[in-house]
């Protein structure tokens, strides 16, 4: 265990029952290619986010790379996850996800999807009573919160 002191990124494994997949910093089993290991300083797990990038083409890593567009789940964290711009998506097990994740380095965005409610606090403004000016002002926060990445 000392070298949990001096290595931030040292992972360490535990035998699972056949069937059960590894689980995350947020105690539940991860699901490959929707879950993502997050900064817990910058977001929450078990927070939904939208994540729009591109990854390696499992097939020919090297020489293109596939649009990787879809809902995500903040589940787990990471030693070398640090930022709020920084993530780690878990592709599963196999041939496949392994060549995916090896060559992984890709850049994109993601959104963090709230309620208006909290969505407006976010970003230092009182929430709306009215639901015409709560949409307009949950769709004011949401380009806030995503022009804060």
């Amino acid at each position: 265990m000392a070298v949990l002191k001096t290595d931030p990124s040292f992972v360490f494994f535990r035998e699972l029952k056949k069937g059960a997949g590894p689980y995350g910093s947020a105690n539940v089993v991860l699901t490959p290619g929707h879950s993502l290991a997050v900064d817990r300083k910058h977001l929450p797990l078990h927070a939904p986010v939208w994540l729009s990038a591109s990854h390696p083409d499992p097939i020919a890593p090297a020489e293109r790379d596939i649009a990787f567009n879809r809902l995500m789940v903040a589940q787990d964290t990471g030693g070398a996850i640090n930022g709020e711009i920084r993530g780690d998506v878990f592709w599963g097990f196999g041939d496949g996800p392994e060549a995916i994740a090896g060559q992984m380095a890709n850049q994109g965005r993601y959104w963090l999807l709230l309620p208006t409610n909290l969505a407006l606090k976010a970003v230092g403004k009182a929430p709306q009573i009215s639901s015409g000016a709560s949409r307009q002002a949950s769709s004011r926060a949401t380009q806030a919160v995503g022009a804060a990445q």
